[in-house]
């Protein structure tokens, strides 16, 4: 499931606390219907917005004013009918029509009846048409849609992936500090060797000296023997 944007995230919240009792989608977008109307035909699928204006003899200011509401009011429906078909889609909602008989036209929305309006269909067939289906239907929410609210509106792929997430990180630092610590290991290792063999070839070359010194002085020690009994055989 997709990101959900700021206003998405607030008609999620409408939805849960409205959740079956009058909760229509005329209700959960009608506090942004000021001075509109949405008049809905169910017979020639045509979707009418229409803004209420203050005079018979519309101005240019009326005329802007109308354009930009239009646009907003547009872009409202769009956003609105396709997060409840997605929400319907991810078996977080569930809609349910009551009635047997339809009224038609249908509307919903604050503009004003008996004041003068300008009115502009909507051209796209697929958003109209999705509009007429939600417009008469109560929504209910799922136990799933009630964490997926609580829990910032993360879906469940992404929490599934932010939890794979988290498992490759701490399979990362083991793997780093596993490699880190059989480095260390092997680095202390030979130092420890190194050290070992600077002891062996210092202790060889002090018994080396060792040996040599006493060989030395034992020569010397036959030496002077031997001058001894040359002298003590002279004065003989």
């Amino acid at each position: 499931m997709r990101s959900l944007n700021k206003e998405e995230q607030q008609f999620c919240d409408r939805i849960l606390q409205g959740n079956g009792n009058n909760n229509y989608i005329g209700n959960i977008i009608d506090d942004k219907l000021d001075n509109v109307r949405i008049v809905m035909n169910r017979q020639n699928s045509s979707v009418q917005i229409r803004v209420t204006i203050s005079s018979q003899n519309p101005t240019d200011e009326d005329f802007s004013y109308v354009k930009e509401r239009n646009t907003e009011v547009c872009e409202l429906i769009l956003e609105v009918v396709n997060l409840i078909q997605l929400l319907e889609k991810e078996h977080y909602i569930m809609t349910l029509r009551r009635a047997n008989q339809f009224q038609n036209p249908m509307s919903m929305g604050r503009g004003i009846v008996n004041l003068p309006c300008i009115s502009s269909d909507i051209p796209d067939s697929n958003i109209t048409n999705l509009l007429i289906e939600y417009c008469e239907k109560e929504i209910y929410v799922t136990e799933e849609f009630r964490l997926f609210c609580n829990r910032g509106f993360i879906s469940r792929d992404e929490q599934r992936f932010q939890k794979q997430i988290k498992l490759t990180y701490w399979a990362l630092i083991i793997s780093i500090l596993a490699l880190l610590f059989n480095t260390g290991f092997n680095v202390y290792t030979q130092i420890i060797n190194n050290r070992n063999i600077e002891k062996n070839k210092t202790e060889t070359s002090h018994n080396s000296y060792t040996k040599n010194k006493f060989a030395k002085d034992k020569d010397v020690n036959i030496m002077c023997t031997k001058d001894s009994i040359c002298r003590q055989n002279k004065h003989k």
